[in-house]
């Protein structure tokens, strides 16, 4: 009896470890917010596509229906793809630390002391944070459930993309308790998932699809096909678009295939976990660096000559922050995942070189978007955890302590977190910078690509300085920096455009404001100064209208800016909490 008791608690599955995350998740505050927060997002998405599509149309009850019909089905394809978007998003805050955290407080060890095995573990660890992804996704089938009853939208596609959603993030939540194994920062954890799905759902997809065109041989994509799921979610939306049947039998082979790629991964980090635990129990240093050939020869006992201690002629925290790397401990790791990216986009380079691609301005701007998007990544990331690593390292006390001034402590942060963030933009510079050589590009678009970098780079290393300032966990500080970003660019403009729309006013306020939305720019940069019928500078149109090159790139050096006195107006603030918010 008591056997078919754990069978159904599933004690045998997670273990108790299950149960104590639970325990933790449910006191809190952040969870309920988080929640609190998605259904007002929802609320006010609900609310602008129902006043674009229903509200501001008059007619007969048989045409109000027909509209209520396609507002049923925008709203119920919003909340999908955004909550599909969204919770992977939480996945990778929320398991980025899951292992991490438990090999430096040392309590890995301890606990594979105990009955409950490495399989229990991982497990429990994967498991309690998805149940809190479950329940974020549940929250809006009520709502999709409301929704329905306008007309339009099939169960089958709310609950095909119900399951597309589930199986995504157990896939994402395996890969983000793989990396955690090897680090314990969780910005190094995001990152590396985030590059992993980049590669495996863009441009390994990519180069493959340039291949298949270029040889004419199309069988390895319907593989692909069911393996991506933001393809097989695209293709389950077009076809609910168009009524027809929704994929049944893409969306059953996809989900068996990323529950496999998972129980793959999970195995893999089952093992490393036990590994790692036993290291841990017979006192080996896990994230320590390995002692160089001339300690290995030190420790056997051969002696060396005193090699003199040499004296810091500069700031010895800005010495120190350019010393500093993003992946000082990950070499190997960082040397593969790069060679790999550099293969990949090498193999869409040729291929697309050979089909022409690169005469087309739209070409152009999807790889500087996605230069773009990496390197912006980076400026999130990185600032928002200079401060913070200190004080989980628990040397910031001591750092204050010293005779530095707070102006020098922040002047040192600053130079080396752009000394770090710079070196990411290097490949969107060079992709515009080869083209601009073999004059497919005017040289004006590197200008103005400085021109947005320098002005991004500014505001997120302010807000980061301050956040990581403000906050004790580095998870805390890169979701704020996520966040402000989500709010200035997004958010903003989307509650602009629903008030003008409420009050019937003109929405050249809101197309104004979408002018600083940084991707807009860097498409209006690509769109001005690419080669058009042997012209270039030509006049585009930007959100606001049509503008000139030269009058565009005034908007982009007024919004750069406005993005430096932000972003210096927050650094100033952190230099303030510096001895403030000590712990």
């Amino acid at each position: 009896m008591g056997k078919i008791k754990n069978i159904i608690s599933m004690n045998w599955l997670t273990g108790p470890i299950f149960d104590k995350e639970l325990r933790v998740s449910s006191r809190r505050k952040r969870n309920y917010v988080t929640r609190f927060i998605y259904i007002v997002i929802l609320i006010l998405f609900i609310t602008l596509i129902w006043v674009q599509t229903v509200s501001r149309y008059y007619g007969s009850a048989t045409y109000q229906a027909s509209r209520m019909s396609r507002a049923g089905i925008e709203i119920t394809t919003l909340i999908i793809w955004i909550q599909f978007c969204c919770t992977q998003l939480f996945t990778l805050v929320m398991l980025s630390t899951a292992i991490g955290d438990e090999i430096y407080n040392k309590t890995l060890g301890a606990l594979m002391t105990t009955p409950i095995n490495s399989f229990q573990i991982v497990m429990g660890k994967l498991l309690s944070k998805l149940l809190q992804i479950f329940l974020i996704i549940c929250i809006s089938l009520p709502i999709l459930a409301v929704i329905r009853v306008f007309g339009g939208v099939q169960w089958g596609f709310i609950i095909s993309s119900f399951f597309i959603n589930i199986t995504t993030v157990i896939f994402i939540g395996s890969l983000t308790i793989f990396f955690s194994i090897f680090s314990r920062k969780s910005y190094v954890v995001i990152i590396f998932t985030l590059l992993s799905m980049g590669a495996i759902f863009l441009l390994f997809p990519l180069a493959v699809g340039f291949l298949t065109d270029w040889t004419n041989d199309d069988a390895i994509l319907k593989p692909l096909f069911y393996a991506n799921p933001y393809v097989v979610l695209g293709a389950n939306t077009e076809g609910m678009m168009s009524s027809r049947q929704w994929l049944s039998f893409s969306t059953a082979i996809h989900c068996v295939f990323m529950l496999t790629a998972s129980a793959v991964v999970l195995t893999f980090v089952v093992t490393q976990v036990r590994k790692v635990a036993l290291r841990q129990i017979t006192g080996q240093a896990i994230f320590a660096k390995k002692p160089s050939k001339k300690n290995a020869k030190d420790f056997a006992g051969q002696k060396i000559t005193d090699i003199p201690i040499g004296k810091i002629k500069k700031s010895p925290v800005l010495w120190r922050e350019l010393r500093n790397s993003v992946f000082r401990r990950h070499k190997k790791l960082s040397i593969i995942f790069g060679s790999l990216l550099l293969l990949i986009i090498a193999i869409v380079y040729l291929v697309c070189a050979s089909e022409n691609g690169f005469r087309d301005n739209d070409t152009h701007k999807v790889f500087s978007c996605i230069y773009f998007a990496l390197a912006l990544l980076f400026t999130i990331v990185l600032p928002a955890t200079c401060i913070t690593t200190e004080k989980e390292a628990r040397s910031w006390p001591i750092l204050l302590a010293t005779t530095l001034s707070s102006h020098q402590i922040l002047w040192g942060k600053i130079i080396g977190v752009v000394k770090r963030i710079s070196i990411t933009w290097v490949l969107l510079f060079a992709h515009v910078g080869v083209f601009v050589f073999l004059n497919n590009i005017h040289w004006l678009a590197l200008f103005m690509l400085g021109i947005i970098s320098f002005g991004i780079t500014a505001l997120f290393t302010g807000s980061g300085l301050y956040f990581s300032s403000r906050f004790k966990k580095s998870t805390t500080a890169v979701i704020m920096n996520f966040v402000l970003g989500i709010i200035l660019f997004a958010a903003i403009p989307f509650i602009l455009y629903i008030s003008l729309e409420l009050s019937n006013s003109s929405d050249d306020l809101a197309d104004t404001y979408c002018n600083s939305i940084p991707f807009v720019q860097v498409v209006m940069a690509i769109a001005h100064t690419t080669k058009y019928n042997s012209s270039t500078l030509i006049d585009r149109y930007w959100p606001s209208g049509e503008l000139h090159a030269f009058d565009g790139l005034a908007v982009m050096v007024f919004f750069m800016f406005v993005n430096c006195i932000l972003g210096m107006i927050m650094a100033l603030i952190a230099k303030r909490n510096f001895r403030k918010r000590i712990f």
